[in-house]
């Protein structure tokens, strides 16, 4: 696959956006962290940042499943 992006000014650095396919097969969520290696000059690897806690894996999946969660709540409460 690949997929194109646009570097953009904002303040003192250059940013760009994640094409959403990429985002939707790394799994990636609004919030965590990429890390970038230098494979050879000029040349990264993007990879999804292994989570720092274990409240930060729950928050992910919390923020997954939250349509399912919801559902489930609103099934218990009747």
């Amino acid at each position: 696959m690949v997929a194109d992006s646009t570097l953009r000014p904002t303040g003192g650095s250059l940013t760009t956006t994640v094409p959403a396919e990429v985002i939707q097969r790394m799994g990636a969520l609004p919030g965590q962290t990429l890390n970038w290696t230098e494979e050879a000059p000029g040349r990264f690897v993007v990879e999804l940042a292994p989570p720092s806690s274990v409240m930060e894996a729950a928050e992910r999946v919390l923020e997954r499943y939250r349509p399912a969660f919801a559902a489930l709540a609103r099934e218990d409460s009747r």
